[in-house]
């Protein structure tokens, strides 16, 4: 009896995730235009369904919130735990990343395929435990950087049917937010960016931040 429950209930969580895998995928999304460079959207979409697997193993409605108003928290919270455990990239990392993914597209474009791990480290002069230690490090890691945090393009690809003025509009909003930003301390930046940008509320924030929920309202 026991086990033919928790048959039940195994295929209650299947359901749920496969019904809300498009909840995951548009948050990722929106959570990789700041860490593109350093982290696939593919490693955030299965930290995110660790989080909605997570949500639908625990969730009950008599909680008050809706199931995707809950996953949301646990998604989102799932991938902050990621980008927080990679966030310790400094500029010779960041300027290394760059270097080899630089040399990468330029042998490939000079082979005609993709260059293999050796010819890339010999192109650089770099030896293969060094090559390896860079990889490593870029695998292992997230940059957070503010400058980062929307591309050009990306409400067009989350939101293709947002009007053309409303795209102009939030552009000019952004650029706006940017020039602000630069006012602020570096706190106060990243509060505005996870808030607007991100979509947090004041609990994720404090929990990303390391701060009270208080300390975020001021």
């Amino acid at each position: 009896m026991k086990n033919q429950r928790y048959k039940e209930q195994s295929k209650d969580v299947n359901r749920i995730v496969l019904k809300h895998e498009g909840l995951v995928r548009r948050i990722a999304y929106r959570m990789h235009s700041r860490v593109s460079t350093f982290i696939e959207l593919d490693d955030l979409v299965q930290s995110g369904l660790e989080g909605l697997v997570d949500a639908a193993q625990k969730y009950s409605a008599v909680e008050g919130a809706s199931f995707e108003s809950y996953a949301s928290i646990r998604i989102k919270g799932s991938i902050l735990d990621l980008i927080r455990r990679c966030g310790n990239l400094n500029r010779s990392t960041v300027q290394a990343k760059q270097m080899i993914d630089g040399k990468r597209a330029e042998l490939t474009a000079e082979y005609g395929r993709n260059p293999t791990n050796e010819e890339i480290a010999t192109s650089l002069r770099l030896s293969m435990d060094e090559y390896y230690s860079w990889t490593r490090l870029f695998e292992a890691n997230v940059s957070e950087s503010l400058s980062q945090s929307y591309d050009e393009y990306s409400m067009v690809f989350a939101a293709p049917r947002i009007e053309p003025e409303r795209i102009i509009d939030s552009q000019n909003l952004r650029g706006a937010l940017v020039k602000a930003l630069k006012t602020l301390t570096t706190q106060q930046a990243q509060v505005l960016q996870l808030y607007y940008v991100e979509e947090l509320n004041i609990y994720e924030i404090a929990k990303v931040l390391d701060i009270t929920p208080g300390r975020v309202s001021q």
